[in-house]
């Protein structure tokens, strides 16, 4: 039988057009999906504080998916429940039909924030995950290296991460991210920091790495340009409590060049996200922040 999901029936974009994934064409179980996920939390007077609401997300396998919203509308903490650090007040979220929260570990998760240890070099840094595995640091190394040349770290292993740049940081967070074997990536803000030229190659580059590992994705971003290029589809959420208010497939073919974000169909997608974006914003009369055009 067929899971019921999120997309199972059109969501209406601002301007009136359905956007929407037919779920005949799409395999299951889903890679990732939330079902009527919601989270509260306790404030220190004992009030509840809920930063999600019946949250219904679906993501198919090899799929690339991006999230965006107002700041503080629950993002970061999707990302955690999903990564089984913590649970959900209600709701179901399954990795490729497991519970997460039965089974820690089924996706890895990239931080907004590099985290590199600063007492590692690049190499000793990247290869984390298959030492938590078990595997020998010897071994490890030798796995991790056959990629640096693919990660433009060539020449960087035994350089500590103060001495790299941004980009260089993100490129070993993505590899230490990829060297977990995971087929489900979970990237919050990857890019955030980085300045806008370093940021557009970046994407780029990520979008290669995407294509040849054949992983599943799903991305937070505030960068509405962002979402629609390295995209296959982009939910928009609510202000707090986080719902989703919009899902947007994108029609742009593959492999995507830059050039492709003065086309026609790019421009429209992302007025479209943003229109949402800033209905939401006006609809408590409060200031539109958190979100980046691009």
């Amino acid at each position: 039988m067929p899971h019921s999901s999120g997309i199972s029936e059109p969501l209406r974009a601002t301007n009136g057009a359905a956007a929407t994934v037919a779920p005949e064409a799409v395999p299951h179980p889903w890679a990732l999906e939330l079902q009527g996920v919601s989270k509260v939390y306790r404030r220190s007077d004992g009030g509840p504080l809920q930063t999600l609401r019946d949250l219904r997300l679906v993501v198919a396998e090899g799929e690339f998916v991006s999230v965006v919203g107002p700041s503080g509308c629950g993002k970061s903490t999707m990302l955690n429940l999903i990564a089984g650090r913590d649970a959900p007040t209600e709701g179901d979220i399954r990795i490729f039909g497991q519970a997460s929260r039965a089974t820690p570990g089924l996706v890895a998760h990239m931080p907004q924030r590099d985290l590199l240890l600063p007492w590692r070099n690049t190499l000793d840094n990247v290869i984390l995950g298959p030492e938590l595995r078990g595997v020998s640091r010897a071994a490890a190394r030798r796995q991790a290296l056959a990629y640096f040349h693919r990660f433009g770290l060539e020449g960087f292993e035994r350089v500590y991460p103060n001495a790299l740049s941004g980009g260089m940081r993100q490129r070993a967070a993505l590899l230490r991210t990829i060297l977990t074997e995971r087929d489900v990536l979970l990237l919050d803000e990857p890019f955030g920091a980085l300045d806008a030229l370093t940021r557009s190659e970046m994407q780029a580059w990520l979008l290669s790495i995407w294509r040849e590992f054949g992983k599943t994705v799903l991305f937070v971003t505030h960068d509405v340009e962002e979402a629609v290029f390295l995209s296959d589809r982009v939910y928009v959420l609510s202000r707090r409590p986080g719902t989703v208010k919009l899902e947007l497939s994108i029609d742009l073919a593959r492999p995507r060049a830059r050039e492709v974000v003065a086309s026609d169909r790019f421009v429209q997608a992302k007025r479209t996200l943003l229109q949402a974006l800033l209905n939401e914003s006006q609809g408590d009369g409060r200031p539109h922040t958190g979100i980046d055009a691009g």
